[in-house]
């Protein structure tokens, strides 16, 4: 029994050996990062946020990150244990001011088959067909004036153009004029 407390103080200096690290690591610069993250960021790479959102941990809750700039690592996240106090207020009250909350019964309805289809070929079109996008800036002040003249006119018939119609209409007119800018990916 005698030598059992010398075992126990063993563990007790490996136990404080982890302990200078967390005070190094609050005293580095890395530990100011997440108090401007609580007003609205924090600094986690992709995968650390995949792995906290699996686990479902909250990163603010991790004060300080091993990564560059205190940046918050998959190896953070998997390392943190969440005290049980902070760990349960801070889920429930996280997806009450996300989300609105729903009352009354909720029901699941079966896809039908058209819905299935539609819904998978829309994933395929958007995984497996290359995309590329434009982005032109265009002067519309005579647009937006034309606009305005005929919404005046046409206020008593309750017609209303919006932006949205007068692009669309010079999309199609474009395609119409040059067809080749009209194309598809085929197989």
């Amino acid at each position: 029994t005698a030598a059992a407390p010398p075992k126990a103080e063993t563990p007790k200096p490996a136990a404080a050996a982890p302990a200078p690290p967390p005070p190094a690591a609050a005293a580095a610069p890395a530990a100011p990062r997440p108090t401007p993250a609580a007003g609205g960021r924090v600094f986690a790479s992709p995968a650390a946020k995949r792995v906290a959102a699996e686990r479902g941990i909250d990163l603010s809750q991790i004060k300080s990150g091993s990564g560059m700039d205190g940046m918050i690592t998959s190896k953070d996240v998997e390392s943190f244990t969440p005290t049980a106090a902070a760990a349960a207020p801070s889920m429930t009250s996280a997806p009450l001011t996300s989300f609105p909350t729903i009352t009354g019964p909720v029901t699941d309805i079966e896809a039908t088959n058209v819905r299935k289809v539609i819904a998978k070929r829309l994933q395929q079109s958007k995984q497996e067909v290359p995309h590329y996008y434009l982005t032109v800036e265009c002067n519309m002040d005579k647009t937006m004036k034309l606009r305005q003249e005929i919404n005046s006119s046409y206020e008593k018939e309750g017609v209303k153009l919006s932006v949205n119609d007068f692009i669309i209409k010079a999309a199609a007119l474009s395609c119409k004029r040059v067809p080749a800018c009209n194309s598809a990916w085929i197989d």
